[in-house]
């Protein structure tokens, strides 16, 4: 049998050093950008068009990628941008390093929330809330508004919704209850929690529409088994996309963030048209 195999082997080759090199040197760069649709509004008015990224972390390492980055969220001309978390890669005075953030434009405004690297360390017991309040602290004063359990109702495009945002899962910060306080049930919701886990196990309200990041879509997504490893270790039901939680719609974007290795998921910029 081996003997059969041999004539095979040199194409095998050839073929593991080509998914090997796309793998390594092109798709951690290769940012993409998706399109989805989700119905929260009962089809009344224009739809929302808003961009989800999330993940920057060490974007700020390869300046020409993070702007390029930036770029392809304005080249959208989104009406409201959603910053999932992980902005920062836990190094000392990395909020400093955020500066081109500050550059994405929507029409009603950046919304973000913070995730477990922009705790520096997570656990309930060793979040580190300072550095965090750092994070937060520099993207405020660059125009995006960071929701910590918070919300802002707003008017877009024809549209009343109120954009939720919760606190870190794994920092222990996260407070649902909190965060809605105050919202009327008859206006439709965006909520946005850096991690998908976040929303398991919570009282949601009815048709609200659910957006996170964290996984980085699994980095290396195999069929099947990427999910199923995910279930295993309680990271969530699906690694990364477009997802249902219930009756509520959720999409957990793959992350910006470069470098590394990428097989069948790459860095993405999420479109979503919300009617």
């Amino acid at each position: 049998m081996i003997d059969r195999m041999m004539p095979y082997l040199p194409a095998a080759i050839a073929v593991l050093l080509v998914v090997a090199f796309y793998s390594f040197a092109i798709a951690p760069y290769d940012l993409e950008v998706t399109e989805n649709n989700f119905s929260l509004f009962d089809g009344h008015g224009a739809p929302l068009k808003a961009v989800l990224i999330s993940d920057t972390e060490t974007t700020y390492d390869y300046p020409n990628y993070l702007d390029g980055a930036v770029a392809l969220v304005n080249a959208q001309q989104p009406d409201i941008v959603f910053l999932a978390g992980d902005y920062v890669e836990l190094d000392d005075g990395a909020w400093e390093k955020l500066g081109p953030l500050g550059n994405i434009r929507a029409k009603y405004g950046v919304y973000a929330v913070l995730g477990n690297h922009d705790y520096r360390e997570w656990g309930c017991s060793r979040a580190n809330a300072s550095y965090a309040d750092k994070v937060a602290a520099k993207l405020e004063s660059m125009g995006i508004t960071v929701l910590r359990n918070d919300y802002r109702i707003i008017d877009a495009a024809g549209h009343r919704v109120a954009i939720v945002g919760i606190d870190d899962y794994w920092a222990c910060r996260n407070d649902f209850r909190k965060a809605e306080q105050g919202i009327s049930p008859a206006v439709p919701q965006i909520i946005l929690a850096h991690n998908p886990v976040a929303f398991y196990g919570e009282e949601l309200p009815a048709g609200a529409l659910l957006l996170s990041g964290h996984t980085h879509c699994g980095q290396v997504r195999l069929p099947m088994v990427t999910d199923a490893i995910t279930r295993v270790l309680g990271l969530g039901d699906t690694v990364g996309g477009r997802a249902k939680l219930g009756q509520h719609d959720m999409y957990i974007t793959c992350g910006v963030i470069p470098g590394g290795v990428r097989f069948l998921t790459r860095p993405e910029i999420s479109v979503l048209y919300v009617d």
